[in-house]
């Protein structure tokens, strides 16, 4: 009987498969392995496992750039002193006509939940991004 490449055969019937010899892999080989336990234990994903399927959680500090709480000062003072213009504008303290305290209080208040948004998401990129180990997911958490 002859056959096609596409398994049929002249009768139309499928043809039996023959067994496939299985090949031998370079990492099914001990002898060929290059990385030892250390190693394998010094891989971030591994140890990430280990520490895992052990039970033992390691809670590191987050270390904070100079950068970052310079940003968080700086929030703190424009919050500083948007109630502090808050509260100068509602005791009439600042002499403004009664549109004008409507309207400086709407944009204090602008101001402030502005800054408290940028605040989060700042404290989210420092604390909660910056505790994920591995690099791509902190990456793509970044662009998002």
């Amino acid at each position: 009987m002859d056959s096609f490449p596409d398994g049929y055969s002249v009768a139309g019937q499928w043809e039996v498969p023959q067994p496939v010899r299985p090949v031998s892999a370079r990492a099914s080989n001990p002898m060929l392995m290059a990385e030892t336990t250390e190693e394998l234990r010094k891989r971030p994903e591994i140890r990430k496992e280990l520490e895992r399927a052990t039970g033992e959680e390691r809670r590191e500090k987050v270390e904070t750039h100079g950068r970052d709480r310079f940003w968080f000062v700086l929030y703190v003072i424009v919050l500083a002193i948007c109630a502090a213009g808050y509260f100068l504008i509602g005791a009439k303290l600042i002499p403004l006509p009664d549109a004008g305290i409507g309207i400086a209080q709407r944009i204090l208040r602008g101001v402030a939940l502005i800054t408290v948004v940028l605040t989060v998401a700042r404290a989210i990129s420092c604390y909660g991004i910056g505790r994920i180990e591995d690099a791509s997911t902190r990456f793509t958490l970044q662009r998002i």
